[in-house]
């Protein structure tokens, strides 16, 4: 049966877009949470205080506890796939090889009180702790060694990483500094800069880059965001958002970011940070530690309490059209058709966990066939237009 639908594409502006609804999802503990990475659009994984670790398998609906390692705080959480990943915290870093049930301590020199944990690829990842370190593998997170951190004499907790490319990378130390840490070598070495100070001495805590120049520092204390339009070399003042605390910062792809703050609010953007928008959805008595993006592009934040909000709906296109799109037959046995009343530039299959396993680059029109992987599941087809319009839908293969 040939089923068509037509996609509402909205677009967003300060203070004048129409939010989409944030909404609650019972997480079953008390304690903060204080990281959430989703691997797939329907498997996630949050850690928290006192050796908290909670997982989903049906993108947040439900939330069941793992037996963690530890009962000390964990600060962060990372898998490479549905069943290998990592956590790290007060007692050091843990890997797991099936989804959670079991851990397995990973052996950093002398430093076990860890902060932050990224991955670049599938074999390149970070962890970062206290007295500058950075550790880094590249082997999938069987071994780590320790890299080298230009410090100026200084010692402070590396809070968090952004790598725009495989090769440049900054990161933010917490506890009282304006420094930011930066590399040009794959994280092999670490030169460290003063971007402030804008006031007191600040707590920053997250930082991000959405390519090689536009980049968005945040921190808490005294009150910042800033952000930098050439890789770096002058940070500014965001005089929209220059009085919050920002915990995280996060993007889904070169438009659509978040910021989880305090007093109960996230910030949005739509058009790569130029403007946000402010959503009041807890009590402002909370703060949110953690936000982030599922592969599918739906939003959560992570906090105090015990909170979890998600977001279906956060990302706008780029213009204000309905397009008419048909997609058939879903469930498929070996391909589906695909049109729609606008020609189609660009198609990409991905798997949940984020591969490419078809893509097509031209203008296509009409009735399309598009062949499926041989391997039965759930498959993400995104679609772009030739507006430059983007869409997503899941196609089932039988």
């Amino acid at each position: 049966m040939k089923v068509s639908h037509i996609l509402s594409v909205l677009a967003f502006f300060l203070f004048n877009h129409v939010h989409a609804q944030w909404f609650p999802l019972n997480s079953g503990v008390t304690e903060a949470l204080n990281d959430i990475h989703m691997v797939t659009g329907d498997i996630g994984y949050t850690v928290g205080d006192n050796g908290t670790m909670i997982k989903t398998m049906d993108a947040g609906v439900t939330w069941n506890n793992l037996a963690a390692p530890t009962n000390q705080t964990l600060r962060s959480v990372y898998f490479l796939n549905e069943n290998h990943g990592f956590i790290c915290g007060e007692e050091g870093l843990f890997e797991t090889t099936n989804g959670g049930l079991n851990w397995s301590l990973r052996t950093l020199s002398a430093n076990t009180n860890l902060h932050h944990l990224d991955f670049y690829n599938d074999t390149t990842g970070f962890c970062t702790g206290g007295d500058y370190s950075i550790y880094k593998t590249i082997d999938g997170g069987f071994t780590w060694n320790q890299k080298s951190v230009n410090t100026n004499g200084t010692s402070n907790p590396v809070s968090d990483l952004s790598f725009p490319t495989e090769n440049v990378g900054y990161g933010v130390c917490s506890e009282g500094s304006w420094s930011i840490l930066m590399t040009t070598d794959g994280g092999e070495t670490w030169d460290q800069d003063t971007i402030g100070p804008f006031g007191s001495l600040c707590n920053l805590e997250a930082v991000h880059f959405t390519n090689l120049t536009d980049g968005f520092i945040g921190g808490w204390d005294y009150q910042t965001f800033i952000k930098t339009e050439d890789a770096g070399n002058v940070w500014t003042s965001d005089a929209q958002l220059w009085a919050i605390e920002v915990h995280d910062i996060d993007f889904f792809d070169s438009n659509n970011g978040i910021i989880a703050g305090e007093q109960g609010y996230v910030y949005e953007t739509n058009d790569g940070g130029v403007t946000w928008s402010g959503n009041d959805i807890l009590s402002s008595a909370h703060k949110w530690i953690d936000g982030g993006f599922d592969p599918l592009g739906n939003a959560f934040v992570v906090g105090e309490n015990g909170q979890i909000y998600k977001n279906e709906l956060l990302l706008s296109s780029q213009e204000l059209e309905a397009i008419d799109v048909s997609l058939w037959p879903n469930p498929a046995n070996e391909f589906v058709y695909v049109s729609a009343d606008q020609a189609i530039r660009r198609i990409v299959v991905s798997d949940l966990s984020g591969r490419t396993v078809f893509s097509k680059d031209e203008l296509m029109l009409g009735q399309i066939r598009i062949d499926l992987p041989r391997q039965n599941g759930v498959y993400i087809l995104t679609l772009t237009f030739e507006s430059g319009v983007t869409t997503s839908k899941r196609v089932i293969k039988n």
